[in-house]
Formats: structure tokens, C-alpha cells, sequence
């Protein structure tokens, strides 16, 4: 019988060793999961941040491309309609158009007026 209860004895010394022990490990696996977790965290924080900086980029390279067409479009337009014009000339016989004259600065302007009323 002292046998039976000194085995009873070690058995239960044994099972709250191995309480303690478990309650240790499930401690650490805690505060490992715990550690995770944050790091998970911050690492989608990051994520969050890159996407939201490339989804920007894209906006902004579409904007870009858009007026790029934009402009595309325009020159397309303008040419078609400087053929047309050429043509429309040449089928007519009409003589070439005039090269455009670029306007004079005011500064120029306002001096060839003075002239012009100093001659008259």
C-alpha cells in the first residue's frame, strides 16, 4: 500500500512538473504568436503604404498618357487639316498660301508707330 501511494506521489509530482512546463511553453508560444502578429501588422502597414504609392503612380502615368493622346489627336488633326488644305489648293489652282508673319513685340510696335506718326 506505501508502495502504491509513494507511486501516487511521484505520478502527481510528475503531472504538476510537466502543469508548469506546458503552462511555460504555452507562455512562449504566446508571446511568439503575439510577436507575429505585430510583425504581420507591420508588414501590412507597409503594403498598405506601397500600394497607395503605386496606385498613385498609375493615376498619375494615366493622366500623362491621356494628355499625351490628347495632344496626338490635336497634331492628327491639324495635319489632316493642312492636306486638306494643300489640296484643296492644288485642285482649285489657287496660288500657295502666305507663310504666317510672326507678330512684332510691342516694344518694336510701338516704336515703328512712333516713326510712322513722326513721318506724317
Amino acid at each position: 500500500m506505501w508502495k502504491q501511494v509513494l507511486e501516487m506521489f511521484w505520478r502527481t509530482l510528475r503531472l504538476a512538473e510537466d502543469t508548469q512546463q506546458n503552462r511555460q511553453d504555452i507562455k512562449a508560444v504566446e508571446k511568439r504568436l503575439f510577436d507575429f502578429a505585430a510583425a504581420s501588422e507591420r508588414e501590412n502597414q507597409e503594403l498598405r503604404r506601397a500600394n497607395e504609392s503605386l496606385i498613385f503612380e498609375i493615376r498619375r502615368l494615366n493622366d500623362e498618357l491621356q494628355r499625351q493622346r490628347e495632344r496626338e489627336d490635336a497634331e492628327r488633326k491639324i495635319l489632316k487639316l493642312e492636306l486638306e488644305n494643300h489640296l484643296l489648293r492644288q485642285e482649285r489652282g489657287l496660288p500657295p498660301a502666305k507663310p504666317e508673319t510672326v507678330p512684332k513685340p510691342e516694344a518694336d510696335n510701338h516704336e515703328q508707330n512712333e516713326a510712322e506718326s513722326s513721318k506724317s
